[in-house]
């Protein structure tokens, strides 16, 4: 990469990221062109010289967080000691609202950057522009530099970008473009990448993971690339897969993760609903048999398996009798995790120009009820933990508790295990421990010994 000769160093950036892991990684990206350019991160906005936020758009709650966060940081600029010479504002809100609309509503933001463009972030920073933007789609590659952020042991690793399905209440597709799959060779050269900086767990991660490599050239597949990591034979103890849409499953798929050591029998399969009337109005592939079959065959042929999915609820036109066929299917069905959502109203989906709206005392009534009921339910299945021996990786440690998860628990999504212990481990260390008592939100153990 060409370094700009006029650009002043060792200015100070506070970069504040909203939104998912894939936005995290955009960060990441941008985070690393401005550290090749000398500038320094810091922690406050009163210390910032810039201050960049890489916004969420996807529903209105993180449309409000965007906007709170962009509200602040313009009144702390307004100060009369305030040294911010510049506001940016990066991604998906952007992407989502237009450049004409969001300069309307943000009129005393500097620049504003595209998703497509996190590469150009110090344009934004140096050139008299407001708007900074690109003509192609964006796919980063191992070439691409990147900082890891939030863990040192954990990196997500996007192998896409995009999403060519048409869920009718999701506004992913409008914002991030067509399905954008990464080379294998791409994917496997940021791997050995992530191993040479000591990376402990890679989460492989996409808008639609099973939809992986069906766009490339010859087409590929996501059992397939599985196959090319597992030939590495890389030394990342824990490889996570996250969003695995239902649709696309195969026998292969669920086979290579049985047999193989590092990639973790973790199965985040959102299926949004289990009633086929909702599921249907979604325009979701998949019906409560296909999801119900799924379901089973993971747990048959990986019986120590971890399923995890989400639901939505409120979606419009959901009855009674169909929130009730999402309970009895949460009651009878192997499931480990959950995440359970309120249907967002979005406008520009499908969705939003449809009847039979849910009221709002009636979303939240439903989400609760079924909350209660997933509680229940992983108290239930943590109770047999109980006296076991289990394998936790540690993230960080606070008032002398290490902070940890099992291999059923994504970073920052399910549930933690602390324990104390006189001990030092580093994050990323794999420590035995043996479970003394358990509920429905957390597990208690006792450690007794380090895998070596």
């Amino acid at each position: 990469m060409t370094i700009k000769k006029d650009i002043v160093s060792n200015e100070n950036i506070y970069f504040i990221t909203l939104g998912c892991s894939k936005n995290q990684v955009d960060s990441e990206v941008m985070l690393a062109m401005l550290l090749l350019e000398k500038f320094n991160l810091v922690d406050t906005p009163e210390t910032a010289d810039y201050c960049i936020v890489n916004t969420c758009g996807f529903i209105q709650d993180a449309i409000d967080e965007s906007n709170d966060v962009i509200k602040k940081l313009n009144r702390i600029k307004n100060q009369k000691e305030s040294r911010i010479k510049k506001i940016i504002v990066v991604g998906c809100l952007v992407e989502r609202f237009g450049f004409d609309k969001i300069k309307d509503e943000f009129n005393d933001v500097d620049c504003f950057v595209d998703v497509n463009s996190p590469e150009k972030i110090i344009d934004a920073l140096t050139d008299d522009v407001g708007i900074v933007k690109s003509e192609r789609l964006y796919l980063m590659d191992e070439n691409t530099p990147r900082i890891i952020i939030n863990y040192p042991h954990i990196a997500y690793l996007k192998i896409s970008e995009g999403c060519s399905n048409s869920c009718s209440f999701c506004t992913i597709p409008s914002i991030r473009g067509r399905y954008r799959s990464r080379p294998v060779q791409s994917i496997l050269n940021e791997l050995i990448n992530l191993e040479k900086l000591g990376i402990k767990e890679v989460i492989l991660i996409s808008q639609d993971t099973t939809f992986y490599g069906k766009d490339l050239k010859p087409a590929a597949g996501l059992a397939e690339l599985l196959g090319e990591i597992e030939k590495l034979k890389l030394s990342i103890p824990w490889i996570r897969l996250l969003y695995l849409n239902p649709d696309r499953f195969d026998d292969e798929l669920i086979t290579l993760i049985k047999k193989s050591k590092s990639i973790l029998p973790y199965f985040d399969i959102p299926v949004q609903h289990a009633s086929n009337k909702i599921l249907k109005s979604m325009r979701r592939s998949s019906n409560l048999e296909d999801i119900t079959r799924l379901f089973n065959k993971i747990k048959e042929l990986i019986p120590d398996s971890t399923i995890r999915t989400t639901f939505i609820i409120g979606f419009p036109g959901e009855s009674d009798a169909d929130f009730q066929e999402l309970v009895d299917f949460v009651k009878s069905t192997e499931i480990d995790r959950v995440g359970i959502f309120k249907y967002s109203d979005e406008q520009g989906t499908i969705a939003f120009n449809l009847k039979n709206k849910v009221p709002d005392s009636i979303i939240a009534e439903r989400y609760n009820y079924l909350a209660e009921i997933c509680e229940e339910k992983l108290y239930s299945k943590n109770s047999f933990l109980i006296g076991k021996t289990l394998e936790v990786m540690v993230d960080d440690k606070f008032n002398e508790r290490y902070i940890t998860r099992t291999r059923s628990d994504a970073p920052d999504i399910d549930l933690k295990v602390y324990f104390s212990s006189n001990k030092i481990f580093d994050p990323g260390e794999l420590v035995k421990v043996l479970v003394t008592d358990a509920d429905g939100v957390s597990i208690s153990v006792k450690e007794v010994g380090v895998r070596k």
